[in-house]
């Protein structure tokens, strides 16, 4: 397996024990080209299980230093699920293509993908939760934030996912 560390003691692997990318001419093992994809996404699908249920949810979100972060209204399924379950899964997905041809079950895509495996946390503390928020206004394209009002700081749910597992694929390149 693949490890990159990054802080004392804190290990990344690009891949899960056990893990076995199929088709592995598609797999992408380098770093900078997986964290290449989760910025050039505009979404990010965030799956939750909890009570033996699968959730997944499209999400806008801010990405640094294998961090994640998505914010949220303060109450509804997907915050009672990552209170639940902190152990999620997030798929990214950028410059897809349908590539037709003649037989239908010979068409193909054209894509590159990431997935990462993580624990998330809800975020308490303001001056993080205002770092969060710079954070995904700056992945849209938005300059830094002169300030949120407390009281939207506080009525707002930010989602912290520290990323331990990323995979990369593509197909057609």
């Amino acid at each position: 397996m693949l490890r990159m560390g990054f802080a004392p003691q804190t290990t990344l692997s690009l891949r899960c024990e056990g893990d076995g990318m199929r088709r592995r001419e598609r797999e992408i093992q380098d770093l900078g080209e997986i964290e290449g994809i989760i910025r050039k996404a505009l979404v990010c699908r965030l799956g939750l299980a909890a009570d033996n249920r699968p959730y997944v949810v499209p999400l806008c979100f801010g990405y640094r230093d294998r961090t994640l972060y998505v914010h949220s209204a303060t109450e509804g399924r997907k915050v009672e699920m990552v209170r639940e379950n902190p152990h999620v899964c997030v798929e990214f997905d950028v410059d897809q293509e349908v590539l037709p041809a003649r037989e239908p079950c010979s068409w193909s895509m054209r894509y590159r993908s990431a997935i990462a495996f993580g624990t998330a946390t809800v975020v308490e503390d303001p001056a993080e939760k205002r770092r969060a928020l710079d954070l995904i206004i700056a992945h849209y394209g938005g300059g830094a934030s002169s300030g949120y009002p407390d009281r939207m700081v506080e009525n707002i749910l930010v989602i912290k996912i520290e990323m331990e597992h990323m995979t990369g694929k593509q197909a057609n390149y």
